[in-house]
């Protein structure tokens, strides 16, 4: 297919930046070559270019038929760094470098209550970099860079279960640190737990 300058860059951005941790090799979505996948540390300068590229990207039917335009998403989501005792630096740095270098940072965590008094739990993905296959929260995820726990929280819900909810539906519990290093040292969980409690029927999901 005929392939514009723009498209290129759309491509370059999603198929380079993509920050795999093992440089594994992906298919080449324009011209089904092999390219190898490196880390973002050089890329770390073009995030505006994708995040610019990325929306647009998210509209070619091949891009969404691999299903790499959401893990580049997810892998190159940047979050705000805090300091040990839970406050804000005034820095943001990828989701994957604050778990590669030990970087203190936010996270939501929601639990759901049925009228039932049962608890949605879900059951981790075995190809998780920490404690795969192990039972979870309800939701669980980072909180992004310049959004609310609150915000985050409700987000998450809509990616992970298709639930919406209002910031009305979210109580918050507490906050909690959770300090731990895995996977032989390699990969960081220092993070900050904003804990809420959703009461609400989900019906089948």
């Amino acid at each position: 297919m005929g392939v514009d300058s723009k498209t290129k860059i759309i491509h370059t951005a999603v198929a380079t930046a993509a920050n795999v941790a093992d440089s594994a090799v992906l298919p080449d979505l324009l011209h089904g070559e092999e390219t190898r996948v490196w880390g973002d540390q050089a890329y770390r300068g073009q995030s505006e270019v994708i995040r610019e590229c990325a929306p647009q990207a998210l509209n070619t039917q091949r891009l969404k038929r691999h299903g790499l335009i959401q893990s580049f998403l997810k892998r190159m989501e940047y979050v705000d760094l805090l300091d040990p005792l839970g406050r804000p630096m005034g820095r943001t740095k990828p989701k994957s470098a604050v778990h590669r270098d030990g970087d203190w940072h936010g996270a939501a965590h929601v639990w759901i209550l049925n009228t039932e008094g049962l608890i949605l739990i879900q059951r981790r993905s075995p190809t998780k970099e920490n404690w795969p296959n192990l039972w979870d929260v309800s939701v669980a995820g980072h909180v992004s860079a310049g959004e609310e726990p609150v915000e985050a929280a409700i987000r998450e819900a809509k990616e992970e279960l298709g639930v919406t909810l209002v910031p009305g539906e979210c109580r918050y519990l507490f906050t909690v640190a959770e300090q731990v290093a895995l996977n032989n040292g390699n990969y960081f969980d220092n993070e900050y737990h904003h804990v809420f409690l959703v009461e609400k029927d989900l019906g089948t999901l």
